[in-house]
């Protein structure tokens, strides 16, 4: 009975595992990440189990980095394939030939383009069927990461569905294909087209895939003949046979083998004739021993079509109007152009300015590439024959084209002009906006690198983002382009390009975001963007980095946070990581007394960190403070605390919360927020709460996108109230909440965590999600304080933003003196993470902030009153003060919100009392103003050390209802209004009154007395307040530099000047 029971048992195994080896016809048996620059060929490879007559019901798709599944990427096209076959899907055809001896089946650039630590997906009418990797998972350092190597799938394993299964595969381990140059020369080589299955008995050989293609067009004449079966085969006798429709039968030249060979017919082809070429399969044979069978099923025919010319064409017909040129596969000469750029495996050459075509969607330049070193020189005129080729979507000649020199010495083309408005900064953005210049010489007069070198396992030092002007991109409120409706949209910055300082014949460098640069270059395109290939390179105005903070005071304590991007006693570098992170937390932080820390691997991390510190400077004891409950996490949040300072207590808030999704329960913090009480001088406690909120990683992905929006929605919600249970529990708390919030200072569109969490949560029009008000009173986000242009903890492709806030409690804000960020991470090149700990560059991809807080509690500024009021043409500002200490004076800042961004509008400092025990009155008038509209100020007082100390805000609405308009009551006598705002970026408001109609002169000057732009001239205005923006170009159209510069107004014996302050 026990053996009629197992056999039944085993009877239903093998037929529900026959069950599911019958979902899918297809297998994914391998992939491999190449060694040639830029990972190359990257490939997968298929196994056909049962003849499939229509392909096309198969997708691929890869996910990336552990950014979960990205869908199918690519579909098969409806060809019909058969049993035992082999199909490889490549990201290009050349080097993926070059290094393997044959062409791929087909080609996608996006698909197949896989890192070593990617996940690969199979789908079949839409539904996962195989898997390789963990697609939630990034598998850098996990046991099926393939970084410049293989995978393969084991013998006898059938396809795994949606489940990933490790001892399914085999590994070629890291780096196992570096300095390679063809698989089969390859110590460790990818076990390509090996796979097999037991019980599927022996397939027959077949015909797997051909160059030319079945129905390829255009084919060179001299081309050879690329056959490859899905089995290594002997092929014996005449078992091919080629035949032109005009040249007739062909022999040819057999090469290679055993599973492809190459054949070289004896004479070219005719032009414009169909080939067609037959392989019998009477004469094919497979070379293992199962059989039968042993032949082909059947003969294999497929023809193609030769070019019917080789054709002259200028290069921007070559180029076309669209993303692809219009000869690609196709050979074609292009004669007398003129080399613009000379490479190690290629050169630029453009169409002269004599011949150029004059239409700016069209291209004159184009990359040619030769492999090795060119023989040409820049300003040699060429003739170029060869094939035209689309490689990663680079419009190129290919294949070692035909170039003969005409002339050297000759003039270079002008360069085309890149700057404020090409390309184009707004969103919708032409397809074909950088396209139209790909491969011409273009000049940079004043352009911005909005990043640090990225780092690849290829290049260590490659490719920064730049803009060609002076405007920094910032990460801006809203969905990226195109958006939601009736949603904010931000238009996702798409002036952002690429320099690859190296790329030609520049030596490399070391770039910082925030420098400008004058560079003359090329347009490429490689890696899925485009990229500025320089000639010449000049950077100015790099930042010091790292860019330390201020000193602190002797009454003042200092609160710093820190996110430690995975510091991790398992790294190879964890040694040097503490080395980085000692220096950055003690030279750029200036050892703040309290640190918040995020992303930390737990206890022992933060004790090695700060044992570190006190190794480095016997001065600075930081005592460690961790909770770290969530076991599942593998980075926590934790503290250090100066030794003499006295904490009171420790405690993880909201560890147990859940959240439910879709019938799923989880819980809601990852990483739960810590909060500490920390006692001040005098007795005063002050309670921080440091948060690591969920990362914005998947928020617009189709299928995991609504949780992620809803978990981060949740989250902000339970810190709220976090923080109002704490407000409640104490009205007079002096409260920070600080950390990496995985959220910017504005609504991101989906969900405002910022809002939520200071109590201004957005509504239905600012977020997809709106907020509930729960914070009541808000607390204050001390990041607005700090100048727009320096207002960034974190770079993501090129574009600044603040992810690391702090906010503070009304209690608090009176004390607050300030709040800087540390730099010397988010600006500089990845790869000074691996110098060994020589410096405190780039130990963390977040930048650290630094609170100031005057604990001695001591009032620069006793303020009695402080009120807005409506004129005639202006808002005054009043205030009054009982007593004022070591006060220099005031600034006045206005905002159109109340938690918005505040900008100085006073052009300089109203002088104050310096030490008075009896205060004094003071004024301010604002005139550039708009009835309708609501304004809200704030003033700082400035200390003699320059510590600002914020009041207010107050609003006040300008109408017509508070005081007369501005169209009906006259100025009483001529008046120029301070501009505003001032500094000002990218554009600034002057406003003049007149009591009567008058001819006006307002132009712009800079520092020498030159005129740079005429804003009016002798223009007659009525009576009445007129107002003229200005946008720091000069009358010829051109961006100005940063600097001062002044507004004159003239008009019938009366002149008048102002300071404008413009910052880049």
């Amino acid at each position: 009975m026990a053996r009629l029971k197992s056999f039944i048992a085993t009877l239903f195994l093998l037929t529900f595992a026959s069950g599911l080896f019958a979902q899918s016809d297809l297998i994914i048996t391998g992939c491999v990440d190449g060694p040639i620059t830029g990972g190359i060929p990257k490939a997968v490879e298929f196994y056909v189990i049962n003849d499939i007559p229509d392909l096309s019901i198969y997708g691929f798709g890869s996910a990336n980095n552990g950014g979960g599944t990205d869908g199918e990427e690519f579909t098969f096209p409806s060809d019909a394939v058969t049993a035992g076959s082999f199909i490889y899907l490549a990201t290009e055809a050349i080097e993926f030939n070059n290094f393997f001896g044959f062409a791929p089946t087909y080609t996608n650039g996006n698909a197949p383009n896989i890192n070593g630590d990617d996940a690969l997906e199979l789908f079949k009418n839409g539904s996962v069927v195989d898997v390789f990797g963990d697609i939630n998972l990034s598998g850098s350092g996990q046991p099926w990461y393939y970084l410049d190597g293989w995978v393969y799938r084991v013998d006898n394993t059938d396809p795994d569905g949606s489940t990933f299964v490790l001892a399914n595969w085999t590994f070629s381990g890291i780096n196992a294909l570096d300095g390679e140059t063809t698989n089969a020369g390859a110590s460790t080589p990818f076990p390509i087209g090996t796979y097999t299955r037991a019980g599927a008995g022996d397939a027959a050989p077949a015909v797997s895939s051909t160059t030319p293609a079945n129905s390829a067009v255009n084919v060179a004449i001299d081309g050879d003949i690329s056959i490859t079966f899905s089995e290594a085969v002997t092929a014996s006798g005449s078992w091919f046979a080629i035949s032109g429709s005009s040249s007739g039968a062909h022999s040819a030249v057999v090469s290679g083998g055993s599973t492809t060979f190459t054949l070289n017919p004896d004479v070219d082809f005719s032009n414009n004739e169909t080939v067609t070429v037959t392989v019998y399969s009477a004469s094919v044979t497979d070379n293992d021993t199962d059989d039968p069978p042993d032949n082909m099923n059947a003969d294999y025919v497929f023809s193609f079509t030769t070019i019917s010319v080789t054709s002259t064409y200028e290069i921007y017909e070559i180029q076309g109007n669209g993303l692809a040129s219009p000869y690609a596969g196709t050979t074609v000469t292009t004669e007398n152009n003129v080399v613009t750029a000379v490479g190690t495996d290629g050169f630029a050459m453009q169409t002269p300015d004599s011949r150029a075509d004059g239409d700016p969607q069209t291209s004159d330049g184009i990359w040619v590439y030769t492999g090795s070193a060119p023989f040409v020189a820049v300003g040699d005129n060429v003739d170029v024959t060869g094939e035209v080729a689309e490689f990663f979507d680079l419009t190129e000649f290919s294949n070692s084209p035909s170039v003969s020199i005409v002339s050297s010495g000759n003039p270079l083309p002008t360069a085309a002009e890149f700057d404020a408005a090409t390309p184009s900064p707004t969103a919708p953005q032409a397809s074909t906006e950088f396209e139209r210049f790909e491969g011409m010489l273009v000049h940079i007069a004043s352009g911005t690198i909005t990043s640090g070198n990225q780092r690849f396992s290829s290049d260590t030092v490659a490719e920064a983002y730049i803009v060609a002007s002076a405007n920094r991109p910032f990460r801006e409120p809203g969905i990226e382009y195109p958006g939601q409706v009736s949603l904010p949209v931000w238009d996702g910055n798409p002036e952002v390009f690429e320099l690859d300082p190296d790329r030609l014949s520049l030596p490399n460098a070391y770039l910082v975001g925030g420098s400008t640069f004058e560079a003359t270059g090329v347009i490429g395109y490689e890696f899925g963007g485009y990229e500025l290939w320089p000639t010449s390179l000049t950077v100015s105005n790099v930042p010091t980095m790292p860019g330390a903070v201020r000193d602190e005071t002797a009454n003042e304590i200092t609160v710093g946070s820190l996110n430690l991007e995975r510091l991790l006693s398992s790294e190879g570098i964890y040694t040097n990581r503490l080395d980085k992170f000692s220096q950055f937390i003690r030279l750029a932080m200036k050892a703040p007394d309290i640190v918040a820390l995020q992303e930390l691997g737990g206890q022992a991390e933060l004790d090695a960190l700060a044992a570190k510190i006190l190794a480095d400077d016997a001065g600075i004891n930081y005592s460690t403070y961790y909770v770290g409950s969530n076991t599942a996490s593998d980075i926590f949040i934790g503290y250090l605390v100066r030794s003499d300072l006295t904490v009171n207590s420790v405690e993880e808030l909201g560890a147990s919360e859940t959240y439910t999704f879709s019938g799923s329960t989880d819980l809601l913090h990852d990483r739960p927020p810590l909060k500490v009480v920390v006692q001040l001088s005098g007795g005063k406690d002050l309670t921080i709460l440091n948060v690591h909120l969920r990362s914005l990683n998947g928020i617009d992905d189709a299928t995991d996108g609504p949780r992620v929006r809803y978990k981060r929605d949740r989250g902000a919600t339970s810190v709220s109230n976090m923080v109002q249970n704490l407000q409640t529990s104490d009205p007079n708390i002096n409260l920070i909440v600080l950390g990496d919030f995985n959220a910017f200072e504005f609504t991101d569109g989906y969900v405002d965590v910022l809002g939520q969490i200071i109590g201004d949560p957005a509504d239905a029009s600012e977020a997809l999600i709106p907020g509930t008000e729960v914070v009541e009173p808000n607390l204050t986000n001390q990041v607005l304080s700090v100048a727009a242009a320096n207002r960034y903890s974190y770079n993501y492709i090129g574009d600044a933003q603040v992810l690391d806030h702090v906010l503070t409690s009304t209690a608090l804000n009176p004390y607050v003196t300030g709040l800087e960020y540390a730099r010397g991470n988010s600006d500089v090149a990845e790869e000074y993470r691996n110098d060994g700990g020589a410096s405190a560059l780039y130990c963390s991809d977040h930048d650290g902030v630094v609170l100031f807080i005057n604990q001695d509690q001591l009032i620069p500024v006793e303020l009695t009153s402080f009120a807005a009021s409506a004129g005639n043409g202006y808002i005054e500002l009043t205030w009054t003060t009982a007593s004022e200490s070591e006060n220099m004076g005031y600034h006045v800042y206005r905002s159109d919100s109340e938690n918005g961004n505040y900008s100085v509008i006073s052009s300089q400092i109203i002088a104050g009392q310096g030490n008075s025990a009896t205060g004094a009155s003071y004024s301010f008038q604002d005139y550039n103003i708009t009835s309708g509209d609501t304004y809200f100020y704030k003033i700082a007082d400035v200390s003699y050390n320059g510590q600002l100390t914020f009041h207010g805000p107050i609003g006040v609405t300008y109408t017509t209802t508070s005081v007369m308009d501005a169209s009906s009551t006259l100025p009483t006598e001529i008046v120029l209004m301070q501009n505003y705002p001032n500094p000002f970026n990218p554009e600034t408001t002057i406003r003049f009154g007149l009591p009567q109609a008058a001819s006006v002169t307002l132009k712009i000057y800079d520092l020498l007395g030159s005129e740079v732009k005429t804003l009016a001239n002798n223009q007659m205005h009525s009576a009445g307040y007129v107002t003229y923006k200005w946008d720091a170009h000069n009358n010829n159209g051109q961006l100005l530099n940063s600097g001062v510069y002044y507004v004159r107004l003239e008009t019938e014996g009366f002149s008048a000047t102002k300071k404008l302050v413009y910052l880049q």
